[in-house]
C-alpha cells in the first residue's frame, strides 16, 4: 500500500533517462524572411520531455538558445556572443519565457542583414537533469532584396506572327547577380517559384483592354501567373492562343515576379510588339524558269516582299534536282544526295 514499516506513506520517485527534444517553430525552418522587425521579434518553438512527446518523462524546466550566422564575421560562419565571433560554439547566450511545451525569446539583437542563412540553437532540459543532445537547430534565410524580370519575345518593338504565341523572359533572384555585397558566407536568397512570375498583356486599340486569360475584355489589370524554369534564375513562358492577337494592333506585355520572401520587383518591364499576320512572298528572277538549259549555275537572285509590317527579316534557297534520282542539295556534303521526306 505504498507505506513504510510504521503505516507512513512512502516516498515514490520516477526513472526518468530520456533526454528532452526541442525544435523552433516560428519562423518555420527553411523559411525566408523579407521583414526582420516583424517576423524576427519573438521566435518561439516547443520543448518536450522525450521525443515521443509523452507526459511520462520530467518536465522540461528550460530551454537554452545559441544564434549562428553563415559569414557575419568578415564573411566567415559566426556565433553571436554580444556580437558576431567566429570559431567553436559558445555558451548559450539566450534564455526563454516557458510555458510547456512552448517557449519564446523577444530579446534577439537587431542584427539581420539580407544574404545571409541564420540558424537557432535549442537546448532542452528537464527536471530529471537530463539534457537535450544534440542540440536541435533551425535555419532561416533573410532576403531583403528585391529580384528582377524581363520580357525577351516579343522583344520591344518587334512583331508576332499568326498562331499561337509563347511569351518568353528571364527572372533573376540571386544575391550574387543582384548586389556587390556577395561573399563566401553571404550569397543566400528566397529564390523564385514556379508560379511567382506574372505577366499583364495590353491589347493598345478602342478601350485599351486588358488580357483577362481568355480574352482582351477587362478594364483593370489582370496579372497571369507564367511558368517559371529555374531555381533562383531562370526563364519563364506565357502562352497566348491562336485567337487572342488581332493583326496589325499594337500590344504592350509587362512581366513582374516575387521570390519566395515575398519581395515583388518595382518597377517592372514592359515590351511594346505589333501583330503581323501577313506572310511574305518571294519571287526567283534568276535562273529565269523558262526552260532553257543553263550551263553554268549563275548567281541566284531574287525579290522578296512583306505585306505585314515586320518587313523581310530572312530569304532561305533551297535546291532541287528533278531529274532521276531526285535529290534535294545537301550544303554539308556539297551534292545532291538528300531524298524527298518521307
Amino acid at each position: 500500500n505504498n507505506q513504510n514499516p510504521d503505516a507512513s506513506p512512502a516516498l515514490t520517485f520516477t526513472y526518468d533517462n530520456l533526454l528532452p527534444v526541442s525544435q523552433m517553430t516560428s519562423p518555420a525552418p527553411g523559411s525566408f524572411i523579407q521583414n526582420p522587425a516583424a517576423q524576427l521579434a519573438t521566435i518561439t518553438g516547443t520543448a518536450y520531455s522525450d521525443p515521443t512527446n509523452s507526459s511520462f518523462g520530467a518536465p522540461v524546466d528550460q530551454v537554452l538558445l545559441n544564434l549562428w550566422c553563415s559569414g557575419c564575421s568578415a564573411g566567415n560562419p559566426a556565433w553571436w556572443a554580444s556580437g558576431w565571433a567566429g570559431g567553436a560554439e559558445p555558451a548559450f547566450q539566450f534564455g526563454t519565457s516557458l510555458n510547456v511545451p512552448e517557449w519564446s525569446n523577444n530579446s534577439w539583437p537587431n542584427t539581420w542583414d539580407s544574404g545571409y542563412q541564420y540558424a537557432v540553437y535549442s537546448r532542452g532540459r528537464d527536471l530529471a537533469g537530463n539534457l537535450e543532445s544534440p542540440e536541435a537547430s533551425g535555419t532561416f534565410i533573410v532576403d531583403l532584396t528585391t529580384p528582377v524580370s524581363s520580357v525577351g519575345f516579343p522583344p520591344d518593338a518587334g512583331f508576332a506572327g499568326v498562331g499561337a504565341v509563347t511569351i518568353s523572359g528571364t527572372a533573376e533572384d540571386r544575391f550574387c547577380a543582384l548586389t556587390a555585397l556577395c561573399s563566401s558566407g553571404r550569397h543566400f536568397e528566397g529564390g523564385i517559384a514556379p508560379s511567382s512570375v506574372t505577366v499583364l498583356i495590353q491589347e493598345m486599340f478602342g478601350s485599351n483592354y486588358y488580357w483577362n486569360g481568355n480574352s482582351f475584355t477587362s478594364a483593370t489589370p489582370v496579372w497571369s501567373s507564367a511558368t517559371f524554369v529555374g531555381l533562383s534564375s531562370g526563364t519563364w513562358t506565357y502562352l497566348l492562343p491562336s485567337t487572342a492577337l488581332s493583326d496589325l494592333r499594337t500590344y504592350k506585355v509587362t512581366s513582374r515576379v516575387r521570390d519566395q520572401a515575398n519581395n515583388q520587383e518595382v518597377p517592372v518591364t514592359t515590351n511594346t510588339f505589333t501583330a503581323d499576320f501577313s506572310a511574305p512572298t518571294t519571287v526567283v528572277n534568276l535562273p529565269s524558269g523558262d526552260g532553257a538549259p543553263v550551263l553554268t549555275l549563275p548567281t541566284v537572285t531574287g525579290t522578296a516582299l512583306d505585306n505585314g509590317p515586320a518587313g523581310v527579316a530572312h530569304v532561305f534557297v533551297a535546291y532541287y534536282r528533278s531529274s532521276v534520282p531526285a535529290r534535294w542539295w545537301n550544303k554539308t556534303s556539297k551534292a545532291f544526295d538528300l531524298p524527298d521526306a518521307a
